[in-house]
């Protein structure tokens, strides 16, 4: 509620501007990695959800993961791990995925039904936008200069395009 009100700030999870203790448990968490013991991943799993822990006791912790379709199988696996582990901590983790990718990702797969059986996933699906948004939004995007009929144009082309994806239209105006 804090966060959603904005008195208190987002502490984005970087071990360069973490304080003394919470920098320490980033070094464990490398080195344990770096170790390759038998039981790396759960002593890597382990030391990542301390460190968490240890920020958001502090103050509320929101982490944005972008592309959760990319992670390799072990970064999957962390995070039905901290799924399982963060249910009494102020700690709201966001990731973005494309449904479509999971068919490659089936670690990934695994991991969102885990946390979805656990009943630690609200899942939010975004279809494509309106014709009408995704053609404004394509209007207005566009470098001043060119005539209402020639941005109309485009902006219809695009949309056909992109059928709705806002990424698409975005990345069609750069």
């Amino acid at each position: 509620a804090d966060i959603a009100r904005g008195d208190r700030p987002i502490e984005l999870l970087c071990f360069a501007g973490l304080p003394d203790p919470h920098r320490r448990l980033a070094v464990e968490a490398r080195r344990a990695a770096r170790r390759r013991l038998p039981a790396f991943g759960v002593a890597l799993f382990d030391a990542l959800a301390l460190l968490i822990g240890e920020i958001a006791t502090a103050q509320p912790l929101v982490l944005m993961l972008e592309d959760l379709h990319w992670a390799d199988g072990l970064s999957a696996r962390f995070l039905a791990f901290l799924g399982r582990r963060l249910r009494r901590l102020p700690v709201l983790v966001v990731g973005t995925m494309r449904p479509e990718e999971m068919l490659d990702a089936p670690i990934l797969a695994q991991a969102v039904q885990e946390l979805r059986s656990d009943g630690a996933l609200a899942e939010l699906v975004l279809g494509p936008l309106p014709q009408a948004d995704g053609l404004r939004l394509a209007e207005l995007l566009q470098p001043a200069g060119r005539d209402q009929s020639q941005r109309a144009r485009i902006a219809a082309e695009i949309w056909t395009a992109s059928a709705g994806c806002p990424f698409i239209i975005v990345e069609s105006i750069r």
